[in-house]
C-alpha cells in the first residue's frame, strides 16, 4: 500500500452517484391550482395541493433545462422534468454537481435531456 505523506487524509475511491445519494424523477402533476410550489427543470412552474417533498432537496433539470441545479427548502412538488438528490450532506453535494457541468450531458437538438443511466 502507498504511504500517505499526510496520515489524517482518506484515500479517495471512484464511485457512481447513487453510491452517495438517493436519485429519484420527479412525477407528472395535473393539479393546476394550490399551496404548494410545482419545481420543474428550471425553477417554480406552478402550484399545486399535491406535497411530493417536504425535506431539503436538490433539484437537477433533466429536459429542457438539463443539468441546471437548484436547492429546495420549501415543501414542494417535483415534475418529472427533474431529478431529486437527497444525501446526509445537501450542501457539499450541491456543490460537487455543480463543479460536474451536468449540462455536457444532455443530448437532444431542441429539448436537451439528461438520462439517469448517465
Amino acid at each position: 500500500m502507498e504511504k500517505l505523506r499526510f496520515n489524517n487524509f482518506q484515500v479517495l475511491k471512484l464511485g457512481k452517484l447513487n453510491d452517495i445519494c438517493k436519485i429519484e424523477t420527479g412525477k407528472f402533476n395535473n393539479d393546476k391550482s394550490g399551496i404548494y410550489n410545482v419545481y420543474g427543470a428550471n425553477g417554480i412552474i406552478g402550484k399545486t395541493n399535491n406535497l411530493s417533498h417536504n425535506e431539503k432537496i436538490i433539484i437537477v433539470g433533466r429536459v429542457g433545462s438539463a443539468g441546471k441545479t437548484a436547492i429546495v427548502e420549501e415543501p414542494c412538488y417535483v415534475s418529472d422534468n427533474a431529478f431529486i438528490l437527497t444525501s446526509n450532506n445537501q450542501d457539499y453535494l450541491f456543490a460537487y454537481l455543480n463543479s460536474l457541468n451536468l449540462n455536457k450531458l444532455s443530448f437532444g437538438s431542441v429539448q436537451k435531456l439528461i438520462k439517469s443511466s448517465d
